[in-house]
């Protein structure tokens, strides 16, 4: 779910095509392989920040950023991570920047605010970014997941809404999104053997200034654990993504712990491998 330094690869030099080429349209531009990379990293941008508030949950909770919480991860190893039970607030500050084991660097400041126990159905969780950055890339917006758990056997359910989301790049430009996303979260007997399955839409504008719409069409499956092998996407389920005629279908594969996507548009499918090196 997280990543550094991925995209600056030519990833058109790794871009294997199939199917029929009887236009130009049918062949992925370079400005779309940047579309198609800003939305992966807006997926992992935001999800880091709802697993780094889910586990500093732990704190309003009663418990302590230990044991199961920081095993494998140490993510809070260089934060200064505040708690005011009173206001039901937790501060998560990175300071000028430090560096964790996956390759990541974070810097600012994650607000957390809580109206209770984040296990119990109805209660909500919201997460706001005061000049804060992940792996150089501004995170804006304002990020809200509510308990909607729909018995005590069912593993816990969140609804996830960001309101004015926004990265932007070093090279100033940037994205938007709005979004609703429906996230089970299916706990192992550990942190790394946890998934997370989401289904949900979302619209916004790419770095080309161009609006468009995304929908889930196959369950998207997060594996924990496949980010030890420097697996940093969804490694099951599908999305549609349409950006004004065109529409792509990304497709991240059945399982397998790996960074590779097949893009398919008008009948051409490109295979495009995101790892770091």
């Amino acid at each position: 779910m997280n990543f550094r330094n991925i995209w600056k690869l030519p990833l058109l030099a790794v871009l294997v095509f199939a199917g029929s080429c009887e236009s130009d349209e049918a062949v992925l531009e370079p400005e779309e392989v940047k579309n198609i990379e800003s939305s992966i990293e807006m997926d992992a941008a935001y999800g880091d920040t709802d697993e780094l508030a889910g586990l500093s949950m732990v704190l309003a909770e009663g418990g302590t950023l230990g044991g199961r919480v920081t095993e494998g991860d140490d993510r809070f190893g260089c934060a200064e991570v505040t708690h005011d039970a009173d206001l039901k607030k937790i501060i998560i500050n990175f300071g000028e920047g430090c560096n964790d084991l996956r390759g990541h660097t974070r810097k600012g400041v994650i607000i957390i605010t809580y109206t209770g126990h984040r296990f119990i159905p109805g209660s909500v969780i919201t997460v706001r970014f005061e000049d804060y950055y992940f792996d150089g890339i501004k995170v804006e917006g304002v990020r809200t997941l509510t308990n909607i758990t729909e018995g005590q056997d069912s593993p816990p359910k969140f609804q996830i809404v960001l309101v004015e989301g926004k990265l932007t790049f070093p090279d100033e430009t940037f994205v938007t999104r709005n979004m609703t996303e429906i996230r089970t979260w299916i706990r192992g007997a550990n942190i790394l053997q946890d998934e997370f399955h989401v289904e949900g839409s979302a619209t916004g504008v790419g770095r080309n200034g161009v609006e468009y719409a995304m929908e889930i069409t196959e369950t998207l499956v997060w594996k924990v654990s496949c980010t030890l092998n420097k697996v940093f996407l969804p490694v099951d389920g599908k999305k549609i993504v349409t950006r004004g005629q065109r529409v792509f279908e990304v497709d991240f594969g059945n399982g397998e712990c790996d960074n590779i996507v097949v893009v398919t548009s008008n009948g051409a499918s490109a295979t495009v491998d995101l790892s770091r090196d």
